[in-house]
């Protein structure tokens, strides 16, 4: 009898005497035995082992190679679960190392989902690839040169994507998030280039008044005010409630689309009988099945591998995916609980397993459940949109139109049972609403020169209000002749050959230099994003890892380890997903966008919640100095900063107040990384209250010494009582101090320039051997009552004695959680 032919010497190519692998080209002298050893991946049988074979065969071969005796069965093991790995034999070298795996992480408290950090298994493949003589480098090497290394680079990235701000403007993103009984703002830039984490404020003890102080401090002394255009939030109903609309006179706000989206569902799922229905019925059949015995095993077998997808109760979009990842599998389902195994398991007498079989076998569940697909197909697209790609305010006003126009088409099929729906949607696009997303359609080209364009009335307000709104008093006259001949002679103006190759903002950036002024702002718009879904992510991951482990270490939160941790995250992940971030997107195929939340939870917070925190350098990591440290400054010092801006006149004898009638608000901040100093005993410094001349900055510049500050106060002139009187001492507490209840006693037209300026200062001036720089106001006159303006306080708003915190701000809005939670 012929032996058959073995068919690994599928895998290579037969030479004179020797064999040549189709994978890695090599070649190497022998017969079939050498064949299966060069592919098992398995060392030690006198042959090296090829690097590029797939995994399917290296399987195969390991198996042959165990068991010679046996015809090594080949299987597509490619893609398969765990569960299938498990069944085939393990070679001892893959149980070592499984063994020491397991010790690593039991040894170091590491949770074991680390075996899917995406950052954890690129370096073990790089390990591999490398070689045995990869010698691991000194613990004293990781803390100084490559975490330094490290450092650089990131603090390069964060700088990239500052210098970026200049053209394409940037978002800022706010986020509050609880953990324990403390409560926290995060603060995220975004610009197509990039997303930043900027600034992490303990928060709770706050006064409302104060964070918006410091918002609008931040935004003009750190990042420039010109270089924001959007401010942006889940939750704007009491995050922006403190922030006047005339603080940023070229800056908007809106709220994250995809967190109103996300709440579209949860109120479609609440109040629509039907679609509950069938969301519950799927939910059961995907949480009891596991329950099970065996069936878990043989549903796979039914399904060739293919999984059921979890849905979240918080996340009620979540409930879509898990219902489509079922109706894709009707056929395999049925013959599932129709056959022998389902019967022979018991499957059929267990409690669950009855309520699952009577789901499966319904065909109202299998007909309902497409029919809640199809329904809600328009709006888990735009979902998809703005929650899957970062600059994408050009294409949302389009899509949420082609969602109306499918909901009212589905709508029309049935009134009475569609009513509801049609009535939520058109409240949350109501919602959303604002007319710069009319804007932006208009100046997406690729839009604009689309079949489906037409413009009307929303666009012509959306570009009235961008400009009133957002261009320059200078540039008005311009941006409107600019704007009419865009709208006119497009066609002429500009090759249509890159509309469909690149984004909108390139398209502008190629383009547009024959309408300077147009395309300026064009780049702008169209470069900010809907939604704060990265920083979700992360602040979510966080909280979650970090809450329980960390407790103890909870002011720590600020340091720098935070800040290297998280953009270096940012860093990864956007540059896995730039390319995607800058592709044109087809608003016809929405719906085969990739699954980018889930991209994001198994690649972006995974490294989070599998990271613990080990202090590096000795907790001093600081690459954010690298971007953000101000021009000369290179010895280290803290400095107390006003961030409550004072009106322009004061009245002699009256209670001094913010420009808003609001208290002022003094914070320390490290120079080196301009973030509020909230830990430690430096944030708990007391200060003095005193008056230096108007032109003190003037004169002095960014940095001055303790004796010229000293020099420069005031103490009132001869013969009259002190300037200030009142209270005069602040104790700041993490970080921030409030002026008590002071007045001048005097005018101010007697000094050099006509005008005071409060003063903030430690005692000493240094502080464990640390300068910190004493605070200056802005400058004001001080008069007479009679002579004073009647309106020193614009805006007129009148604050109570006891300020809100945000914290008590939150409760009584009825928005704190019983748990940790982010909001």
């Amino acid at each position: 009898m012929v032996r058959k032919r073995d068919r690994f010497w599928d895998y290579v190519e037969l030479l004179d005497g020797k064999f040549k692998c189709k994978f890695c080209d090599r070649e190497f002298a022998g017969g079939v035995p050498r064949v299966k050893s060069h592919l098992s991946g398995i060392k030690g049988h006198g042959i090296d082992i090829c690097t590029k074979v797939p995994e399917d065969v290296r399987i195969a071969a390991a198996e042959a190679k165990s068991d010679p005796n046996k015809r090594a069965k080949f299987e597509a093991c490619s893609g398969k679960t765990e569960e299938t790995s498990l069944k085939m034999h393990i070679d001892k070298d893959d149980v070592m190392l499984d063994k020491l795996l397991v010790k690593f992480i039991l040894f170091n408290g590491v949770d074991v989902d680390i075996v899917r950090s995406s950052s954890f298994i690129d370096f073990v493949n790089a390990v591999a690839k490398h070689g045995s003589h990869y010698n691991l480098p000194q613990c004293s090497v990781v803390k100084t040169k490559l975490m330094a290394d490290l450092q650089k680079e990131i603090g390069e990235y964060v700088a990239n994507v500052k210098k970026s701000w200049v053209r394409t403007g940037c978002t800022l993103i706010y986020d509050v998030w609880r953990a324990a009984d403390a409560f926290f703002i995060c603060i995220f830039a975004y610009s197509i280039e990039g997303l930043v984490l900027l600034q992490v404020l303990e928060l709770g003890s706050w006064p409302m008044s104060c964070l918006s102080d410091y918002i609008l401090y931040f935004v003009t002394q750190e990042i420039g005010a010109n270089n924001v255009v959007q401010h942006i939030t889940r939750s704007p109903e009491f995050f922006f409630v403190s922030m006047p609309n005339d603080d940023d006179p070229y800056v908007y706000k809106t709220a994250s689309v995809a967190f109103k989206t996300q709440n579209l569902f949860k109120k479609i799922y609440n109040n629509i009988l039907w679609i509950r229905n069938a969301f519950d019925q799927a939910r059961a059949v995907v949480t009891k099945i596991p329950e099970l015995d065996g069936i878990l095993s043989s549903m796979k077998q039914f399904t060739d591998y293919v999984g059921l997808q979890q849905s979240s109760m918080i996340e009620f979009y979540s409930d879509y995916y898990m219902l489509q990842s079922i109706m894709r599998l009707e056929t395999e389902l049925r013959s599932l609980v129709s056959s022998s195994k389902w019967l022979s398991l018991g499957s059929d007498k267990d409690e669950s397993g009855i309520e699952v079989g009577k789901i499966i076998r319904s065909s109202e569940f299998w007909s309902e459940g497409k029919e809640v697909l199809r329904a809600l197909e328009p709006i888990f697209q735009v979902l998809c949109l703005v929650d899957g790609y970062g600059a994408t305010f050009g294409l949302l006003y389009a899509a949420v139109e082609m969602a109306d126009e499918a909901i009212r088409q589905i709508y029309e099929t049935n009134v009475t049972k569609y009513q509801t729906l049609r009535e939520i949607f058109k409240h949350w696009q109501d919602d959303i609403s604002h007319p710069l997303y009319a804007a932006a359609a208009f100046l997406n080209p690729a839009y604009m020169c689309g079949e489906k364009f037409i413009q009307n009335v929303a666009m012509k307000e959306g570009m009235d209000f961008m400009l009133e709104k957002l261009v320059g008093v200078e540039e008005k006259e311009k941006f409107k002749e600019e704007m009419l001949r865009y709208r006119d002679q497009l066609p002429k103006l500009f090759a249509k050959a890159m509309l469909g190759t690149c984004h909108p903002c390139d398209w502008w950036d190629s383009c547009g230099d024959v309408l300077p002024v147009l395309k300026k702002y064009a780049i702008r718009i169209l470069s900010q994003p809907c939604s704060t879904s990265f920083c979700r992510q992360i602040m979510s991951a966080f909280e979650t890892a970090q809450t329980d482990k960390m407790e103890p270490f909870m002011p720590a939160v600020m340091d720098d380890y935070l800040y290297l941790r998280t953009n270096a995250l940012l860093m990864q992940n956007f540059n896995t997903m730039k390319e995607k971030i800058r592709k044109p997107l087809d608003l016809e195929k929405l719906g085969e966008l990739p699954d980018f939340t889930e991209f994001m939870n198994e690649n972006f917070t995974r490294d989070l919640l599998n990271e613990t925190k080990v202090p590096l350098l000795d907790g001093k990591l600081n690459c954010w100095s690298a971007s953000v440290s101000k021009d000369g400054e290179s010895e280290k010092h803290l400095r107390l900063q006003f961030i409550t801006k004072l009106p322009p006149t004061l009245v002699k004898g009256d209670g001094i107040k913010g420009w808003r009638g609001t208290p002022i608000h003094v914070i320390l901040v490290d120079s080196s990384t301009s973030r509020v100093v909230q830990s430690g005993p430096l944030s708990m410094l007391k200060l003095m209250v005193t008056v230096i001349g108007g032109d003190f900055e003037d004169e002095a510049g960014k940095n001055w010494t303790k004796e010229f500050f000293g020099s420069n106060e005031l103490k009132g002139r001869e013969g009259n009582m002190p300037l200030l009187i009142g209270d005069l001492s602040v104790t700041l507490e993490k970080g921030l101090g409030t002026l008590g209840a002071i007045a001048f006693n005097d005018v101010s037209s007697w000094t050099s320039s006509g005008k005071f300026r409060l003063g903030v200062k430690t005692a000493l001036g240094c502080c464990e051997g640390i300068r910190v720089l004493e605070g200056t106001s802005n400058a004001f006159t001080v008069e007479d009552g009679k002579r004073a303006y009647p309106n020193i306080c614009p805006g007129g708003i009148q604050m109570p004695e006891v300020e809100l915190t945000l914290e008590d701000f939150l409760q009584r809005a009825g928005v704190i959680p019983e748990e940790a939670h982010y909001l």
